[in-house]
């Protein structure tokens, strides 16, 4: 299989699981954790575009104006809050349910790293899965 067709399996496994209509903070978890994955798979092969499909299905306008506002300023991806992604992070990656659909995704550069906190905002699960609200990371300057 070549790497585009791959890559177009990857993606559309992903979205297949995002839009499973979970019903229950276990499986809202696991779509959160569908799109991270994907998300820095897409990153980590430099599949742009793959990328901002899924932005397009999980994002409003808005939400991905802001990611994107903050991405130029900060010289970070403001969805994953780092510059790039490794293949430790991406295994690494967990969702956990804090409260009112808030949730944390954490990961790790590797095993002796820090872990990367990423508070996330969901809309409810039980119909779909859309991303209302990514946190910024702290920054020097704030």
């Amino acid at each position: 299989m070549n790497l585009n067709l791959k890559n177009a399996a990857r993606t559309f496994w992903a979205i297949g699981c995002l839009f499973a209509a979970p019903d229950t903070f276990a499986s809202c978890e696991e779509a959160i954790k569908d799109f991270y994955v994907s998300y820095m798979q897409n990153a980590n092969d430099g599949n742009d575009k793959a990328n901002d499909q899924l932005k397009q299905l999980h994002m409003s306008p808005d939400v991905i104006a802001k990611m994107n506002e903050y991405t130029q300023l900060h010289g970070i991806d403001a969805i994953i809050h780092a510059q790039d992604v490794s293949r430790y992070g991406i295994e690494s990656i967990t969702v956990g349910a804090m409260h009112d659909n808030w949730y944390m995704v954490k990961y790790k550069w590797d095993a002796d790293s820090k872990e990367t906190m990423i508070p996330i905002q969901v809309c409810d699960c039980d119909t779909t899965f859309k991303i209302l609200d990514i946190l910024p990371i702290e920054t020097d300057d704030n």
